[in-house]
């Protein structure tokens, strides 16, 4: 016995919702070896692309992240999350610009592009979302920061927290689930010790 053949057509796509988010709809006729079976909609949050970053720095031999205030997550903890540098990717720029960009807004750090280390990319939830997250390792000197830089961009309300702590710390928070930022987490795979 062979398995159906299922196929889709999808049609009537709408905009449902837009403003800050944006969410969409579309209807779905679903068939089993050409035979119609069923109608549905599905969603799509529709996102800027984004990109993490997260920072070596050679000198202290530690890693440096930031803490923040997440609104979509407060109902599982009262604590501001850890996790790697990390921003949308804006119109005109590449990945690798934005890296930068968000390197000097949220720790205060400038590097040139030239200076990204490895990069992956993944899908944040290909379940509902279109972001898709690029993922670089920075390595950085103390002569790379500009002291009074950092903490996030005047009037996005970021209140941005810079936390530096010792390479072994971080992977030892990685191991234990102390950090659970999943974009930090998957970070953690582009540091070799």
């Amino acid at each position: 016995m062979s398995n159906p053949k299922k196929t889709i057509k999808t049609h009537s796509e709408l905009r449902e919702y837009n403003d800050y988010f944006k969410i969409d709809s579309i209807t779905v006729d679903e068939f089993e070896d050409g035979i119609y079976k069923s109608t549905y909609k599905r969603f799509r949050l529709t996102r800027q692309d984004a990109v993490t970053v997260l920072v070596f720095n050679e000198d202290t031999n530690s890693v440096i992240l930031v803490k923040q205030f997440r609104y979509p997550i407060s109902h599982h903890s009262d604590e501001n999350i850890l996790e790697a540098v990390a921003g949308k990717i804006d119109a005109g720029e590449t990945p690798s610009q934005a890296a930068v960009r968000e390197l000097w807004e949220e720790i205060g750090y400038k590097i040139p592009v030239e200076r990204l280390g490895k990069s992956i990319e993944m899908f944040a939830s290909p379940g509902y979302s279109t972001e898709k997250i690029t993922i670089f390792l920075a390595v950085v000197k103390d002569s790379d920061k500009d002291p009074g830089a950092g903490g996030g961009v005047q009037g996005e309300h970021e209140n941005i927290e810079v936390v530096e702590m010792d390479i072994n710390e971080f992977m030892q928070k990685i191991q234990s689930n102390e950090i659970k930022d999943s974009k930090t987490i998957i970070a953690s795979n582009l540091i070799k010790l």
